[in-house]
Parts: C-alpha cells; sequence; structure tokens
C-alpha cells in the first residue's frame, strides 16, 4: 500500500490523497454498505464508535466489529483516546482521503498543480492552521531577523490552494501572535530557535533540535547525528507543546539556503517527506540537505538525510 496524490488535471487542483488498494480482500471490505457508511460519516470529522452508533441508529457492538475490520485493513486510524469510567475508548479519522487501485502507473511530470505532504490535510481537517513567521525586524536575543518569507508566501499559496476551503489559514509574527493562538490552533513554525522565538521556545521538545551556542548545528535525538552544513534543514510534525490536542510543524534551516531545502524536498517529494524518520517510526520528522543541481549557485533541489 502506498499513498498518492490525487491531482485535477483541469484545474491542477489537489482532490486529495489516496491510499492505494494491492490487495482484493480490501475491496471486499468497502463492498460492504455500513462500513462504506461509517467511512463515509468519518471523512467529515472523526468520531468515536459510540458516537457513530448513534447517528446510525446501530448497535454499538457491530461497530465495533465493523471499525475493527476497517483498522485492520489500513482504512481508519486512531486519531485520540479517553479513559471513560475505567475504559479506553478510542476515536477514529480516515488515513487517507480515498482509495484508489492502481493497474498502469505512470511517472509523467506535470506543471499543473503541487502535492503537499498528506500530514498538511488531516491537520487542517482538524482545525485551523496558524501560521508563525520570524519578524523581519531584528529581535530576540540574537537581534536576527528573517528574510525568507518570499519562500513562506509560496507554501502559503499552495496550502491555501489545496486545503484552505476546510478551516483556513491565518499568518502571524512570532514577535505579536497571542499564547491563547498557540494553545487554540494547529501551528506551523517557520525558522529555527535563532531567528523564531516561538521555535525557541520549543526547541527542547522538538526530536531534531537545534544548538543555538554552535552555530545552530542540527542535533539528531533519533538518529544521535549531528549536522552542519548551511544548506541543511529540518521538517518535523509533533504534538503542539501549547496544547497535546493540536499539532505543531516545524520548517526551519540552519541558515536561509537550508529552510529554502526543505521546502524543495516538501514540493518535489511529498511522499517521503509524510514518512516516519528511517530511525524511529514514531516520529515524523527528517534532515533534509540542499543540493545545488545546476550549479548556480542556488539551492534548488532537496535531499533527504534521515
Amino acid at each position: 500500500m502506498g499513498i498518492v496524490a490525487g491531482i485535477d488535471p483541469e484545474a491542477g487542483r489537489l482532490k486529495g490523497y489516496l491510499m492505494l488498494l494491492d490487495d482484493p480482500e480490501q475491496l471486499k471490505a468497502l463492498a460492504h454498505p455500513l462500513r462504506f457508511k461509517i467511512l463515509r460519516m468519518l471523512s467529515e470529522t472523526p468520531l468515536y464508535p459510540k458516537e457513530i452508533s448513534k447517528r446510525l441508529g446501530v448497535n454499538e457492538q457491530l461497530i465495533y466489529y465493523h471499525i475493527t475490520e476497517l483498522k485492520r485493513r489500513g482504512f481508519l486510524k486512531e486519531v485520540s483516546s479517553q479513559k471513560i469510567r475505567g475504559a479506553r475508548s478510542v476515536m477514529y479519522g480516515l488515513s487517507s482521503d480515498g482509495y484508489a487501485v492502481l493497474f498502469l502507473e505512470r511517472e509523467e511530470k506535470t506543471e499543473r498543480g503541487v502535492a503537499l505532504p498528506a500530514f498538511f490535510g488531516e491537520i487542517m481537517r482538524e482545525g485551523k492552521l496558524v501560521i508563525v513567521l520570524s519578524s523581519p525586524q531584528p529581535h530576540g536575543p540574537y537581534r536576527s531577523r528573517r528574510i525568507d518569507h518570499h519562500l513562506i508566501a509560496q507554501l502559503t499559496f499552495h496550502l491555501g490552494a489545496s486545503f484552505g476551503h476546510l478551516r483556513g489559514l491565518e499568518i502571524v509574527l512570532d514577535t505579536n501572535v497571542r499564547e491563547e493562538t498557540l494553545q487554540e490552533n494547529n501551528i506551523l513554525l517557520v525558522g529555527g530557535p535563532a531567528v523564531n522565538m516561538i521555535t525557541a521556545r520549543i526547541n527542547s521538545k522538538m526530536p531534531i533540535q537545534f544548538d543555538v551556542s554552535r552555530d545552530n548545528t542540527i542535533v539528531s535525538k533519533l538518529s544521535g547525528k549531528e549536522y552542519y552544513e548551511p544548506e541543511d534543514g529540518v521538517i518535523e510534525v509533533i504534538e503542539n507543546p501549547f496544547n497535546p490536542e493540536k499539532k505543531a510543524i516545524v520548517i526551519a534551516g540552519k541558515s536561509y539556503p537550508g529552510t529554502r531545502a526543505v521546502l524543495m524536498a516538501l514540493y518535489r517529494d511529498p511522499v517521503s517527506i509524510s514518512k516516519p524518520n528511517a530511525y524511529n517510526k514514531r516520529f515524523i520528522a527528517h534532515v533534509v540537505e540542499g543540493v545545488d543541481e545546476d550549479s548556480d549557485g542556488i539551492v534548488d533541489s532537496g535531499m533527504i538525510l534521515e
């Protein structure tokens, strides 16, 4: 099984991320009318089995049975859980936007539309995404300023085109973002701890961190490796330290070329970026190194190092 981006060839708009089916038993599992209703319901919002049972007017044990079968086939994932009177109750959501059977695989390149990593869609289905940029004015203990806002403008355009209809986007600076905004939303932090004061606050909670005292050296707690090149950067998806029910995405480079490298990898290889770290499958966290493919002195591609 894999994940592919479904793009409208006429509009160039991302329609969703599709899980490829490679087993006839998966098709058989989808053919059950009640399971199809459950999937349709969960496409709108994650739910607990008890909630599905009430909405469909079906015995709760029967719902549990079908959910177990759908999860076993990879169609569902656990979104969250809570203990109710000593018993663990799990909220379920779709593992992808839809499903497809691909008999012929094409490798055609298209300039229409940009597919983004699947986790962006998953996060934006659950709530608004707030992008926190580093202020362009000198600020913080290092009196730093950010010069890569034009790169984020491109990412924001693609996010809006692909997922803006779900919940919406908001952009704020690290110098004036409110505490409630950090607590109530999924957040995307752009820039490392030397330039983004919010990244600095969560740096110690990231699986791949920056050592600002050593010229922003990237230190991976997952592999034990360190990365020193200015073209190195990270992209990480973690629990929002301000609210564990929300998510935080961090895109940061050791310097400007590193941030650019991460974004190039994000556009060119969204499937690999969506996969867990090779050293620890619990985390979606990667180190990317910038590559100057045409030798013009500008990073135009990103290679995943871990």
